[in-house]
């Protein structure tokens, strides 16, 4: 975990022998990924092994805790299964491997399944021993096929067998490992799945093994020579596929370029073809670039050079890919001034020839006009073009808007008039120069991008994990969604020194401060507490528990000693108000630390509801209990005088004092309650609205201890004036009634809060502004309420607007993130389900609730 926190790793792998038998070693599997995923909050990713035989419940549930899944087939026949390893039944093997398929599918295809949680998101995958068994390429090669095709595997894994013991049924030791016949499958495997290309065309029965000295794609070009060359300006996207030299990527580079010019030989190499071995196979403008061959056997001592023949020899080709990754942008109040401008342009009618910036601007024989920023009318246009463009062709101009690249306003602007005149992707305009500029750096950016999620390095400096970067291009907005989404309970701090910007993660609520130094953390403590706003929240309360329990302790002391001298009722009530009110304030400080305890297996949600708890046994049983002891005794007192109140000054001085600690107590109180009351509330108002437990109980009982001093004072004194004793009593009568009148108050209020209470109106208005956004239809249903004072529950419904329904999670998480952000001092459990909106829904759910 402490190489995950610091971003060392992105996932690991989990895998286990048979430990008595399939089920309990998955169990142990299923238990060792609850540990990481539920207990320490690993959200890396996870490929673990599934274990044949094991119970289709076990193995369902181990999906949906992992990642990726695989059941390795070991070997490619099932006859050298039963041969080498007959303890291994291949029934055994592939049956989990069609329950991951089911099970995928019925989450594909049925909308109820689908909205769960994800199963093996990232698919299965197989492995393969290479070189142990005596099967042909062409039935490895049929094999993967079959696998790909029956159970939608995403991966082909092929392993050459290497020597170590001595047996009659295998290679011999001194047998060398066949590490590039390994290397030419993987080959094939990638024509298998991105090429189109099948088992039967890559090897034939007459030619059932590969050729070690030339790539499978080649050798199926050199053999089908009929077919080449083809012209790259009206072959199809199939056709360029099977070229040599061209791939995928390069492949769409031609359909979309020769849209719009016709293709040269010098235009192929910025497309991404690689000409050395594409030349042979290919005609441009109705020319052959190596001229018109028909001799193949020219062509393959062409491709094969003596230095690559050695290389060949020596097995030492290997192969690599990258997996793309999306990313989600934050949207940033300097956008908007572009926005300006754009505004500007199109209302006008009159495109500038170049956009500078304050950065930018220098002498220019052009004639200038200063734009001033309009933060408003960036806003509304940068909605309005965010509703009218494509989705993608957004993301596209907001990329290209944190790209690095000199004069990327002005391309900017071009790229936005075109994506406004067609509904076509950007994508396919690379013959604009403004969109191939931008596209290139784009993918610049992205690459960068990428590199910087798997080699940040992070280092704990107190609670905060510190990381100091310097891109090129501006990334943090892509950054600190991507720490956010894997440190979703951590603080974090990454500084772009390049950019001089800051940004700050707090538990999944991200904070970019620009224009700043790399902060000492001597000197830090400023920007700290934006990430520690939350703890400050909860410490208010403690802080005026601790004053009230200090205040009570010597007031009840005080208050003891004056009974003893006077046996004033009053006074005795008044001792036992105190005993009362210390009692509280430890119950309470025990509840704090029980809510802090956080997540359990147990309370998944955590503990906050503790603190209601304790405050209702407060109210409950001390107030009303302290109340009846105190009325029982003015009672006894009144009908039963046995003397006068001696040491009435005593009294009185003693009486005073506690009036003076007490109102210090409240007066904390009454503070703490300004700090919590950011929306300026009426105080009772407040107190009834308040989700803070203790310090409603805190602000009663000091509110209540000092009418009962005042009560106390004015009995004392009518005693001395009077000679009569009955005026203590009844003053000691007033204060117990007025402890049990407390108790109930409390009481009614702390059985709202355990029975759970939603958000404050300004709070839900909050929520609810979060959903509205051009890719909300319709927010159908939305539930709240408070785990704690501080954590909050809050369960959405939403129909998602049909342009977004191919990045409906991308959707989520920014709605998520805007509620986080809209709640700082709330700690947010936010689960939102997208749903297609029924009209009749509103008066189907009345039904029921009435029903």
């Amino acid at each position: 975990m402490d190489f995950y926190m610091r971003n060392y790793i992105e996932g690991l792998f989990l895998s286990s022998a048979i430990i008595k038998n399939p089920d309990y070693t998955c169990e142990l599997l299923i238990k060792t990924l609850k540990i990481l995923r539920e207990e320490k909050g690993f959200r890396g990713y996870i490929h673990v092994k599934a274990i044949p035989g094991a119970d289709e419940k076990l193995i369902e549930e181990l999906g949906f805790l992992a990642d990726r899944m695989s059941v390795n087939v070991e070997l490619p026949s099932r006859e050298s299964l039963k041969l080498l390893a007959p303890d291994k039944d291949p029934f055994d093997l592939y049956k989990p491997m069609k329950q991951i398929t089911t099970v995928k599918k019925e989450q594909e295809f049925l909308p109820a399944v689908r909205r769960g949680p994800s199963f093996v998101p990232a698919g299965q995958s197989t492995q393969m021993i290479i070189g142990a068994s005596p099967e042909s390429d062409r039935s490895i090669v049929k094999i993967s096929e079959n696998l790909y095709q029956k159970y939608q595997l995403k991966r082909v894994y092929y392993s050459a067998y290497i020597p170590v013991n001595q047996d009659n049924l295998l290679p011999a030791v001194t047998t060398e490992p066949p590490l590039l016949r390994e290397h030419r499958l993987y080959q094939a495997d990638w024509l298998l799945r991105f090429y189109k290309f099948t088992a039967d065309e890559i090897l034939s029965e007459d030619r059932p093994n590969f050729n070690l000295y030339l790539d499978p794609k080649a050798n199926w070009a050199v053999q089908n020579y009929q077919r080449f060359p083809v012209d790259v300006q009206t072959a199809s996207y199939d056709q360029l596929l099977r070229v040599p030299g061209i791939g995928p990527k390069s492949a769409q580079n031609i359909v979309k370029a020769r849209k719009y010019y016709r293709l040269h030989l010098t235009d192929l190499k910025k497309l991404g073809i690689v000409i050395k071995r594409a030349q042979y196979f290919i005609a441009c403008n109705h020319e052959t670039p190596a001229g018109l061959i028909k001799d193949p056997e020219w062509i393959i001592t062409s491709l094969i050079s003596s230095k690559q023949y050695e290389v060949l020899k020596k097995h030492n080709t290997q192969s690599t890919s990258e997996q793309l990754t999306l990313f989600d942008v934050e949207r940033f109040e300097h956008a908007k001034s572009f926005m300006t401008v754009v505004d500007r342009s199109f209302r006008e009618k009159q495109f500038p020839v170049m956009i500078l910036t304050p950065e930018t601007a220098v002498e220019s024989l052009f004639f200038a006009e200063w734009i001033e920023t309009n933060l408003e009318r960036g806003e509304k246009i940068y909605r309005r073009l965010r509703q009218r463009l494509r989705p993608e062709n957004f993301l596209f101009i907001q990329n290209g808007f944190y790209a690095t690249l000199e004069g990327k306003e002005r391309y900017l602007l071009d790229a936005i008039e075109i994506a406004l005149q067609t509904k076509d992707l950007l994508e396919n305009h690379l013959g604009h120069p403004s969109i191939l500029a931008l596209r290139k750096s784009i993918r610049t950016m992205l690459g960068e991008n990428h590199l910087l999620t798997g080699f940040v390095r992070f280092e704990y400096v107190g609670d905060v994990l510190f990381s100091k970067i310097n891109p090129k291009h501006y990334v943090m907005p892509y950054l600190c969604p991507h720490f956010a989404e894997r440190y979703p309970q951590e603080k974090l701090m990454i500084y772009d020194e390049t950019h001089e910007l800051l940004g700050i993660i707090d538990r999944g609520d991200i904070h970019l401060m620009e224009h700043t130094s790399c902060p000492e953390f001597a000197e830090a403590r400023g920007i700290r507490k934006r990430v520690n706003h939350m703890e400050e929240k909860k410490m208010h309360g403690s802080m005026a528990v601790l004053a009230a329990l200090l205040a009570n302790v010597l007031v009840a002391v005080s208050k003891f000693v004056g009974y003893m001298l006077s046996g004033s009722a009053a006074m005795m009530n008044e001792s036992i108000h105190s005993v009362v009110d210390c009692s509280n304030q430890i119950l309470l400080l025990f509840g704090d630390r029980r809510a802090a305890r956080g997540q359990s297996e147990l309370h998944q949600f955590g503990e906050g509801r503790a603190k209601y708890f304790f405050s209702t046994i407060v109210a409950t049983m001390l107030f009303f209990g302290g109340g009846a002891l105190g009325i029982w005794e003015a009672v006894e007192k009144l009908f039963h005088p046995s003397h006068e109140v001696t040491n009435p000054l005593i009294v009185l001085g003693i009486l005073v004092f506690g009036i003076l600690v007490e109102g210090s107590s409240l007066k904390i109180a009454i503070k703490e309650i300004h700090e919590l009351n950011t929306e300026k509330l009426p105080l009772f108002k407040f107190l009834h609205e308040s989700r803070h437990s203790e310090i409603l109980i805190i602000f009663t009982e000091d509110f209540c201890a000092v009418i009962g001093l005042v009560l106390a004072i004015i009995g004392t004194l009518l005693t001395m004036l009077t000679g009569n004793p009955m005026f203590d009593a009844l003053s000691g009568l007033l204060i117990g009634m007025m402890l049990m009148f407390a108790s109930i108050f409390l009481a009614r209020e702390f059985y709202s809060l355990i029975i759970g209470e939603s958000v404050s109106k300004n709070d839900l208005v909050k929520i609810q502004n979060a959903f509205k956004r051009d890719e909300v239809k319709k927010l159908i249903d939305i539930k709240t309420v408070h785990l704690g004072p501080t954590e909050v529950m809050i369960a959405a419904k939403i129909d998602i607007a049909d342009s977004y329904e191919g990045i409906s999670y991308d959707v989520v998480n920014q709605i998520e993130r805007v509620i986080r952000k809209a709640l700082p001092d709330k700690k947010a459990y936010i689960y939102i389900e997208t749903d297609e909106f029924d009209p009749d829904y509103d008066r189907k759910r009345q039904t029921q609730s009435d029903t």
